[in-house]
């Protein structure tokens, strides 16, 4: 697996907090972002959490548990359909969905940062095609009943609905298609999925729900 934070190869992410509890529970923002809208919605579904920032990223929760294979879920470096207009920027795999749609892609294609993008930009446009793609494959695998789009990409208006939109029309009817939101939780997904998982490592079993109060 390529270095995408040089150093941090092998690092005992853990070790500085050993002395501090006697059991630890070590998650992805993503993860525990996906199990805090899990629970915030019942913990009944099969979610999928995807941030769109400086990066991509997935979490997936299945049955109450936060899914891991031999690592975490990679949804960012998925394979999706494009024009080749744009080479991308993925130190790993190039022209990825990360390396073609992260703000840090857009920011690399258009030659400006994405929160200063106009509206009317058709690279936007572009945005949403690729991010239906990518999510066309995360519901062919998982079929979740939710999809959460997140993080700071996701704040420009209409985006999300574009998306969904295009989603749909790529599916063609094949599949049934996830209900496709912003966080229930807003920033706080995260949080709240951590502090759960940590409750529960603890032994407490109770669900510690967080309710929306915006």
């Amino acid at each position: 697996m390529a270095e995408s934070k040089p150093g941090w190869r092998d690092a005992d992410v853990l070790a500085p907090f050993r002395s501090l509890a006697k059991r630890l529970v070590l998650e992805t923002d993503v993860g525990a972002a996906a199990f805090g809208e899990q629970l915030q919605r019942g913990g009944r579904d099969t979610l999928v959490y995807v941030t769109v920032g400086t990066g991509i990223g997935g979490g997936l929760v299945i049955d109450d548990r936060v899914h891991h294979g031999r690592l975490h879920p990679e949804m960012g470096h998925l394979r999706v359909v494009h024009d080749g207009s744009f080479t991308g920027i993925c130190a790993a795999h190039g022209d990825c969905w990360e390396g073609l749609a992260s703000g840090t892609a857009l920011a690399a294609r258009t030659g400006m940062q994405a929160e200063k993008l106009p509206d009317g930009d058709p690279v936007w446009a572009t945005e949403a095609e690729l991010l239906a793609q990518g999510l066309l494959a995360i519901t062919a695998v998982a079929m979740p009943g939710t999809i959460v789009l997140g993080g700071g990409v996701m704040q420009r208006a209409g985006l999300r609905e574009a998306v969904a939109r295009r989603l749909a029309e790529l599916n063609g009817g094949f599949a049934p298609l996830p209900e496709v939101v912003a966080p229930a939780l807003g920033e706080d997904s995260a949080l709240s999925g951590a502090l759960e998982l940590a409750a529960r490592a603890m032994g407490d079993s109770a669900p510690h729900r967080r309710t929306q109060n915006r």
